[in-house]
């Protein structure tokens, strides 16, 4: 993995630990905006306010939304301090609005938001479909690049971890009509960034060529009839593994 991304990942994890203490009502995010039309989101990227107690950060998935929407010249939204805000578990809030604000414009073709998982046993990555309202292309897409890079992958419709809870932003974004799907993910690969591993690397790349196979496909596009690749054959995106193109 490049050095980069370790000095990049401590800073980004500085940048948090400097942000200020939460207070009802104010909210801190960091929006980054790029030509493609896909955005990432991680709304648990810092501590946040749920049924009375705080719980703990999903850590380092803002970086990885961050540096998945650069590599690929996406959009990111992350929450960048404490909030007493939960998006993934109530059922308004400021994040929930600023989608229906983007909403509006018609601009975004997907959204894909990213979670931690505290358990390092199991699959690498867990995709939420929200009860199975995630387009199957766009799940057969996520599942096959994650795959395709050597992380494992499990895909879960119902139950823990799949974004079938009526307030969870995949389920938002889904009403909303922009398609949607969650990715919850391992220590390993997200911890890697701290790291020489080079799971982190190819989690990233394998993020950067979804939001370029749906941001390049042409005109008004249906997520349905996306191909399993980038359709014009060679997309260019920021990876050292790939010489900045994929094929």
């Amino acid at each position: 993995m490049p050095p980069a991304f370790t000095r990049k990942a401590d800073a980004f994890e500085s940048l948090l630990s400097a942000a200020p203490a939460a207070v009802a009502g104010n909210h801190e995010f960091l929006l980054r905006l790029g030509p493609r039309p896909v955005l990432f989101t991680a709304p648990h990227a810092v501590r946040h306010w749920r049924s009375g107690a705080w719980k703990g950060a999903d850590r380092l998935t803002g970086f990885v939304a961050l540096e998945a929407a650069r590599r690929s010249r996406s959009d990111a939204l992350v929450v960048t301090a404490d909030t007493f805000e939960d998006a993934n578990f109530e059922p308004g809030g400021v994040l929930k609005q600023m989608l229906s604000n983007l909403a509006l414009f018609g601009r975004i073709r997907a959204i894909i938001d990213i979670h931690g998982m505290g358990s390092a046993d199991g699959p690498d990555v867990i995709l939420g479909t929200a009860g199975g309202r995630s387009p199957a292309a766009l799940v057969s897409l996520v599942h096959d690049e994650l795959v395709r890079v050597g992380l494992s992958v499990e895909i879960r419709h119902n139950g823990n971890k799949s974004a079938v809870r009526t307030n969870t932003v995949t389920a938002h974004a889904l009403r909303l009509g922009f398609p949607a799907i969650q990715l919850e993910i391992a220590p390993g690969p997200r911890l890697a960034a701290l790291s020489d591993e080079p799971s982190f690397e190819h989690l990233i790349e394998a993020l950067a060529v979804i939001a370029a196979t749906i941001g390049d496909a042409p005109g008004e596009i249906d997520v349905a009839s996306l191909p399993a690749r980038p359709s014009d054959g060679e997309t260019k995106i920021d990876s050292p593994r790939t010489r900045g193109t994929v094929r």
